[in-house]
């Protein structure tokens, strides 16, 4: 038995490295991945992976007073259980203190400039409370900052399993807030925690600071682009995992030359900047980090003009209703997924699948397109796991991205990027312009701009983009964000699998956009059997996601999620049965295998942009 262990061992020894050989030659990027030796024999030099990162200039903390008796201290109750401290920590401070004024001002986990402004006029010191959330976290931590700039001295309070959140945006602005702690829920918070809580708080408000909390100096990051590691294939693994540059899976490694011949694949220069603020970090995304990312993810060069089209989509995209831009959607807690869905003559050329198993792995082009944008998001916008995305179970669709083509050769139908979308649809069926609703629309701009500016993140000018109504010569990719919710398969053709997949859509939490993914035979009957073209199959989709308006008011996003969409709904009475989701936010999309069981899947959408891939070649 021992000889044959060792035999074992020994082959293993000699084929081990063959394999890995192999692996790196049927990738597409060969020998020029491992690149040269770099001075020592197996030694690879790999590039880093990140976008431009900005200097990040430290700003002291407010000086803290030794007495804050006959001072305004506010209190900013973010409505996440932090009155539960509040009380205990009023009582302390007037005991303490005599003659200070404590006040108790209601907000949401972010706040605007004006808030800020208003509150640092009154209040010679603050507590932030904060928030469950990933998101709301972030924004806790970046309003305590604001005050600190604007010279208040204050607390930051925030649930013991995301104050690394709060770390994480201190070290990013360079401000170093005094943070604080506590059990969440925080009614599960025990007399004995809530004492140390109150004193914590109240010697972070007043103790002197300490030489780092009083460092000004620049911290300047070393250039994106150049040489991170030089090492082993096992070497460079493990350095990029641990410094979170990849999606958990191995990467190849981003040489010189394979990332030279990734940028073969656009006419665009390396040193172009896409997007200035991208991402979590609002890091520079330039076309040669694009390409090192794909590298990393396995890419061909002909992928790199879809690439660089989903840097620019991400960037551009805008949340429905209740406003909201790409980073708030990678750092929720609510576990947002991708969908890019490509049309045109480029998803032949470069051998998309939109046939069987269109939506699942085993296809290149498909695989490596959606995971290069995991790295995308860690690497070029500074996102990290564990740090700044804390979802609290995640999106199995991240992992590879739910990338495919549209079957149009299949299709009855006009293809997704030709399609217009619907005009809105009154409460009483009546079509209405373009226009309607465009109140919601105007809230959503603001508050997007809003919760922009209050995680820190530059928001978007509200361009509006071109949706439908290309040619179908056109190459465009379809780039959508989608909630944690799913639905299929509902066998066979005909009506009855539709209007149950609607039915069921109508209960989903968050109602925001309708994708229907229906296979190719089953909308050719659609079409031929019951004389359907696309927009009427929509129609029936809309027609059957009903609920009744008492039911739908009760769910909590119905006021910036239902309402804005659909103009009317708030002077309806709570019987009325009515649409869930809004007419012109319902996309069907033709996709899957010919010739065997038929399949209709649902997704839910919150927000949607198209792209021209054609000027990124």
């Amino acid at each position: 038995m021992e000889t044959r262990v060792s035999s074992i061992s020994r082959l293993a020894g000699v084929w081990l490295p063959v394999a890995l050989a192999v692996l790196f030659v049927t990738t597409g990027i060969a020998t020029l991945a491992l690149g040269p030796a770099a001075d020592a024999p197996g030694k690879i030099a790999a590039l880093d992976p990140r976008g431009i990162r900005p200097s990040v200039q430290r700003i002291p903390l407010s000086p803290r007073p030794k007495d804050i008796s006959k001072s305004r201290v506010s209190l900013i109750d973010t409505k996440d259980g932090v009155g539960l401290i509040y009380e205990p920590l009023k009582a302390e401070l007037e005991k303490r203190y005599p003659g200070v004024k404590v006040v108790t001002t209601s907000s949401s986990f972010g706040i605007d400039d004006a808030f800020v402004d208003k509150i640092a006029a009154q209040a010679d010191a603050f507590v932030f409370g904060g928030s469950g959330g990933s998101s709301g976290s972030q924004g806790a931590a970046y309003s305590a900052i604001k005050f600190e700039k604007r010279g208040v001295p204050g607390v930051h309070i925030a649930c013991e399993d995301m104050k690394h959140v709060a770390d994480w945006k201190a070290g990013a602005t360079g401000v170093p807030i005094r943070i604080i702690p506590t059990p969440c829920p925080k009614d599960r918070i025990t007399d004995k925690q809530m004492a140390g809580i109150v004193d914590a708080t109240i010697d972070a408000l007043t103790r002197d600071l300490t030489k780092e909390e009083r460092r000004n100096d620049i911290i300047k990051p070393d250039p994106s682009g150049k040489v991170a590691i030089v090492g082993t294939i096992a070497e460079i693994e493990d350095h990029f995992y641990k410094q979170h540059w990849t999606d958990g899976l191995p990467i190849i490694p981003p040489t010189k030359e394979a990332v030279a011949e990734m940028l073969k694949g656009t006419s665009h220069s390396r040193n172009e900047v896409i997007a200035a603020n991208w991402g979590c970090e609002g890091w520079g995304a330039t076309v040669e980090a694009v390409a090192i990312n794909a590298v990393m993810a396995g890419a061909k060069p002909e992928y790199m003009p879809v690439l660089l089209a989903m840097i620019q989509a991400a960037d551009l995209i805008q949340g429905r209703s209740f406003g909201g831009q790409f980073p708030a959607f990678v750092v929720s807690t609510n576990g947002f997924g991708y969908m890019h869905v490509i049309n045109g003559p480029y998803a032949k050329e470069i051998g998309m699948n939109s046939g069987r198993g269109a939506l699942g792995p085993g296809y290149r082009p498909n695989s490596t397109i959606g995971r290069a944008f995991q790295l995308f998001i860690r690497n070029i916008g500074g996102c990290a796991s564990g740090i700044s995305m804390n979802p609290t179970m995640g999106n199995n669709t991240l992992r590879g991205g739910v990338c495919f083509a549209e079957n149009e050769e299949a299709s009855p139908w006009e293809p997704l990027h030709v399609s217009k979308p619907a005009a809105p649809v009154l409460p009483d069926g009546t079509v209405t312009s373009a226009d309607a609703g465009s109140i919601g629309a105007n809230e959503a701009r603001r508050r997007g701009k809003a919760t922009a500016e209050i995680v820190g993140y530059r928001a978007s000018d509200g361009t509006a983009q071109q949706f439908g109504g290309f040619n179908a010569k056109d190459s465009v990719l379809t780039f959508m964000v989608l909630w944690n919710a799913e639905v299929g398969n509902y066998w066979g053709t005909g009506l009855k699998q539709a209007k149950e997949l609607a039915q069921t859509m109508a209960h989903f939490e968050f109602p925001s956009g309708m994708i229907a993914l229906i296979s190719p035979d089953n909308a050719v009957y659609l079409a031929e059997k019951e004389g359907m073209s696309k927009d009427k199959f929509a129609d029936f989709l809309y027609k059957n996601a009903t609920a009744r308006l008492g039911d739908l008011r009760k769910n909590r996003n119905f006021w910036n999620l239902v309402e804005p969409g659909h103009p009317g709904y708030a002077a309806l009475p709570d019987d009325a049965v009515v649409s869930v989701y809004p007419r012109q936010w319902i996309r069907v999309i033709v996709v899957g295998a010919q010739g065997q069981v038929q399949h209709i899947h649902g997704w839910d959408a919150v927000a949607e942009i198209q792209i021209s891939i054609d000027q990124w070649r």
